[in-house]
């Protein structure tokens, strides 16, 4: 089970609202503090849509594809920046809607995590992040139809990192091609300083076609012990990543990023119903690491690493009603290295990974 979650979602006193997601499906749920079960849990308090305020347990606002909820997602796994954001964490953030829907903003303040983490998972971090994101859709109520699904936002954090807690990157088929050393007594990488992120994103919708982008740079100041000369290093590395994806609803209903339309003519076993919904997809992107990190006396990378990763993918996904729908996918992942450095025989990324993915899923 890729997920199985459980949502307590409402409102008390008007005002007040509360979300509880839980997730039984979750591989990592069965820790001492077993807090990754509680996916999300947050109040938020909006007696002016204009400026609302929300505590908890939920996902920072920077990023953009990290923001749908997954069965919103178009593909079985989120793209490279997925990667390089924050994802959920403990704190408070103040939000809103502006000037009828076309300007949106967020900012607050959150236990610090590594690129990609979380805050039940990255416990070894010992760092606050501030973290915010805007997002304008200026002709949303403009009566020129093509221009209406036009968005383009900026998501951006900054922190002080320091502890054990370290990213590592996966292709899209869910195998790790990067990690940072950490041996023991020998050498040993921790987080050592500022970390910055800037995340420029956008989207266009218009009917049945639909495209989204993003862009993710974090810079980050890191921390190498080596029992061999020179025996203490500190280096800030800049990780880039980005994404193009594109979807085409072939049934003619309305595309979207955060909540899939309902099929205009469900499918029925029966034969009394229509072929349901299907969205054809497409998507390239790519993730590189700082090329200092594999640099000639620097030992931050694992043996094996790879300094990049290239991603392209088609798929096909068939939306049966508004409960069920199946996605399949194919990935094609190529892996470049730094100068100086081969691939290594049996390791992830010494060949071009091709993966055929597929889910089905049921939400109600």
């Amino acid at each position: 089970m890729r997920r199985l979650r459980l949502i307590e979602s409402g409102s008390v006193f008007k005002d007040y609202d509360y979300y509880v997601q839980e997730d039984f499906g979750a591989l990592n749920s069965a820790t001492t503090t077993n807090n990754s079960l509680l996916q999300d849990a947050y109040v938020n308090i909006h007696y002016l849509p204009e400026f609302q305020v929300q505590a908890g347990k939920f996902k920072e606002p920077v990023g953009l594809e990290i923001q749908p909820a997954d069965a919103a997602l178009w593909f079985v796994e989120r793209d490279y920046p997925t990667e390089l954001v924050p994802n959920r964490n403990v704190g408070f953030e103040v939000h809103g809607d502006l000037y009828h829907g076309t300007l949106s903003y967020a900012a607050g303040a959150f236990n610090g995590v590594t690129d990609g983490g979380s805050g039940d998972i990255e416990t070894g971090a010992d760092s606050k992040d501030v973290a915010g994101r805007i997002f304008a859709q200026p002709f949303t109520n403009a009566s020129i139809a093509p221009l209406k699904g036009l968005g383009l936002g900026v998501g951006s954090s900054y922190g002080f990192e320091a502890g054990s807690s370290l990213p590592s990157f996966a292709s899209l088929g869910r195998q790790t091609f990067f990690s940072y050393t950490n041996g023991g007594t020998t050498n040993v990488v921790t987080e050592a300083g500022d970390h910055f992120r800037l995340v420029p994103q956008g989207w266009y919708f218009w009917g049945p076609a639909g495209l989204y982008w993003e862009y993710a740079d974090s810079t980050e100041k890191f921390n190498l012990n080596r029992t061999t000369a020179p025996k203490t290093q500190q280096a800030f590395f800049d990780s880039k990543a980005w994404e193009v994806s594109a979807s085409w609803y072939l049934t003619g209903e309305q595309n979207s990023l955060f909540s899939p339309p309902p099929p205009l003519h469900p499918f029925h076993f029966n034969g009394s119903g229509g072929l349901g919904a299907w969205q054809l997809t497409a998507r390239v992107g790519g993730l590189s690491l700082d090329p200092s990190a594999f640099s000639k006396n620097a030992d931050y990378a694992t043996a094996g690493s790879a300094q990049k990763a290239t991603t392209w993918g088609v798929g096909l996904n068939w939306y049966l009603n508004n409960n069920i729908k199946w996605i399949f996918e194919y990935e094609q992942t190529s892996f470049g290295f730094a100068p100086g450095y081969q691939p290594v025989k049996g390791t992830v990324a010494a060949q071009d990974e091709k993966v055929l993915l597929g889910r089905l899923q049921f939400s109600f």
